[in-house]
């Protein structure tokens, strides 16, 4: 209820109180997949060394 005045919303009705719960939830959802993204990728990226370029031998310059 506090961040609806914020917003310059000077009456604080049931419907602008859910949609901005709602808005809220979004937002954490959406952090929370991010940052679990984040953690996976750079667990992938230390679990699984780069592959290192082939050798070539025996190459002579023509």
């Amino acid at each position: 209820m506090a961040r609806l005045p914020e917003q310059g919303r000077a009456e604080v009705d049931e419907t602008a109180l859910f949609r901005m719960v709602e808005q809220m939830r979004a937002i954490t959802d959406t952090a929370t997949r991010t940052k679990r993204r984040a953690r996976r990728d750079a667990a992938r990226l230390t679990a699984t060394p780069a592959p290192k370029p082939p050798v070539r031998l025996g190459a002579t310059a023509g």
